[in-house]
């Protein structure tokens, strides 16, 4: 009988789980959250002491700052003698500016109106009023900490992709990242549609420059069915004509059960339903297990079924087509090996020609279906929808298509999108408050007439200049979500201890066997 290799497990004193029994508490345990070390307490800043940025991020948020607290303050009414359960349940919809500059106007507005009814928030301004702030918002933090780590767990494959996708310039609203109150408010403040559909132009031009890159053409290169044709072309004579010197080709175990796992995949292992097999899949499988084949006869079916393939998903024979085409990947993985194992002295440097031809080949296919014909662009959705049936994609065609699947409403082709409306309910009514301000202050009718003309305007000026702050790169920065430090810990440690319970289940399952 063979020798155990569990048999290490069956002795008390080598206990595999060991150090699973040690892991009492968190390592995260031991952090503290206090008032203090969460919102160090200083003096109040001049203004003369803030930096130029810090000086840009406020005049770009203080308007909508104001606005926020204006707009909320029904909601502050309604919640200001409620519980301290409703008035948690209800603060991710309050906005709380981040800059200086616009915590201390806010501020201000709250001085300015001390006298009304207190359902305008004061945030930061007097120090009391900072250091209850501060408090407070220390115990959500450390309240929060650990849901926060689960959802940078949860999100890490999606955080990666909006990573990818912003540095190669792809634009994404808030709201898509992080649904909260604050950035569903400055979605609607900038106009929802308006904004998804300026995104997605933006975008629509960044993809095609990606695409172009993949393929590896100019930039004002034409993104044309006739230019991947020509593009397969050139790859066909430098990758694929030069492998029919090889001559007779003897086919492998590996080669007859690639071509076996094409039928496996309506049939199972175990082949429990041989009638499952599609009648026009099993012929063509049968039609090339061969025992050996010519090269030269190779290359010329390859890209025969390729035509074939690519016509058969148009007319939506996806099984016969998706067959076709393993059996090509079936016939390429051959002639790789055997001209690895030729010992021809060019062998090197044929195979490399072949693989980068065969990519760019691939990759060309890709984006000739994603090609919105008549417009000389790219429709990344059908880039996702590729990447999803499993077609081969890799650097910025992959980063394009995961982007898509992961954003669709802002890589939207811009012809396909609604027109958006004249203004928005709260713009209007932001404007009309402001008219209403701006008329009252100056004295007489010629000031009313000002003040209503500059209420009308405002919804329009306040959207474009929200659109254009989430559109900007700082807006797209202050998108990406952010994690507390003291939660990555926690991320990293339940990691650690998710791993080890998988090893522990493996372990098991191998001892069960």
């Amino acid at each position: 009988m063979a020798e155990n290799p569990f048999a290490q497990f069956a002795t008390p004193t080598a206990n595999p789980f060991a150090k699973f029994s040690q892991v009492e508490q968190p390592v995260y345990a031991d952090i503290p959250y206090t008032s203090e070390s969460a919102v160090p307490l200083t003096r109040e800043r001049k203004l003369s002491e803030l930096s130029a940025r810090e000086l840009a991020m406020g005049a770009l948020e203080t308007p909508v700052a104001l606005a926020a607290t204006i707009a909320g303050a029904p909601l502050s009414i309604l919640t200001s003698r409620a519980t301290p359960e409703v008035k948690a349940a209800v603060r991710p919809f309050q906005y709380e500016p981040r800059s200086e500059l616009a915590q201390r106007a806010v501020s201000a507005l709250g001085e300015a109106t001390s006298g009304l009814p207190p359902y305008i928030p004061s945030v930061g301004g007097a120090p009391a009023a900072a250091r209850e702030a501060g408090i407070a918002r220390a115990a959500r933090q450390g309240a929060a900490t650990e849901q926060q780590a689960t959802q940078l767990l949860q999100n890490a494959v999606r955080d990666a992709t909006l990573t990818a996708g912003a540095k190669e310039g792809l634009l994404v609203t808030p709201g898509a990242v992080s649904p909260t109150g604050p950035n569903i408010l400055l979605e609607r403040m900038a106009g929802k549609t308006r904004l998804e559909q300026l995104a997605s132009v933006r975008n629509q031009a960044t993809i095609g420059n990606m695409v172009r890159r993949a393929v590896g053409i100019p930039e004002t290169a034409p993104l044309t069915s006739e230019a991947m044709e020509k593009i397969r072309k050139q790859e066909f004579a430098k990758g694929y004509e030069p492998l029919a010197s090889v001559g007779k080709v003897a086919t492998d175990d590996t080669y007859l059960a690639n071509l076996a796992k094409i039928e496996e995949k309506y049939t199972g292992p175990e082949a429990s339903f041989p009638g499952a097999v599609p009648e026009s899949v099993s012929k063509l499988v049968n039609t090339y297990t061969v025992g050996n084949f010519d090269a030269k006869d190779a290359v010329k079916i390859m890209r025969t079924l390729r035509e074939q393939a690519q016509s058969n998903f148009k007319k939506g024979d996806n099984e016969l087509a998706l067959a076709q085409r393993d059996v090509v990947n079936a016939i390429e993985d051959q002639l790789q090996r055997s001209i690895a194992n030729s010992g021809r002295s060019d062998a090197a440097q044929m195979l490399q020609q072949f693989r980068d031809s065969r990519q760019r080949m691939a990759i060309s296919h890709a984006i000739e279906d994603a090609i919105i014909e008549g417009t000389g662009s790219v429709d990344a959705r059908k880039l996702a929808s590729a990447l999803q049936r499993g077609k081969y994609m890799t650097g910025e065609l992959r980063t394009a298509a995961e982007f898509a699947s992961a954003f669709p409403r802002v890589m939207q082709p811009a012809s396909q999108i609604g027109a958006p409306g004249a203004g928005t309910v709260l713009g209007a009514s932001l404007g009309g408050l402001g008219g209403g301000g701006l008329g009252g202050l100056v004295a007489g009718v010629p000031g009313a007439s000002v003040g209503g003309a500059i209420g009308a305007a405002a919804p329009q000026v306040m959207s474009a200049a929200v659109r254009n702050y989430l559109l900007s790169p700082l807006g797209q920065r202050r998108t990406m979500p952010r994690y507390d430090p003291a939660a990555e810990v926690i991320a990293r440690d339940i990691a650690a201890r998710n791993e080890l319970l998988m090893q522990r289940q493996s372990v098991e399952n191998a001892l069960a066997r």
